[in-house]
């Protein structure tokens, strides 16, 4: 059973529902599924025909309205507090990632 579990966790279906539904955070998600970075868990969401709640750009553009922090971007994505910045600014700059 636990065998089970472990391996539905590992192809990510289930992680990444719950990530894009603001129910776990970036770092957990990518933890649990072996994710390098972000783009990985969108990865698995477009092998798995699954649709996305929300983009890079759509995140990017939230903080530069003041809807969401920037710690709260980085909870997200996972990013550590040096890479925010580039991130918002990237994800504004060219209509996103």
């Amino acid at each position: 059973m636990v065998d089970a579990l472990r391996d539905e966790i590992r192809l990510g279906v289930a992680v990444c529902d719950v990530w894009q539904r603001f129910e776990v955070s970036g770092r957990i998600a990518r933890e649990l599924v072996g994710a390098q970075s972000y783009t990985d868990l969108y990865r698995i969401i477009k092998v798995n025909d699954m649709s996305a709640g929300f983009r890079p750009a759509d995140v990017a553009r939230w903080a530069t309205m003041g809807k969401i922090s920037k710690a709260e971007v980085g909870e997200i994505f996972g990013l550590q507090d040096s890479e925010i910045d580039a991130f918002i600014a990237a994800g504004t700059s060219t209509g996103g990632n």
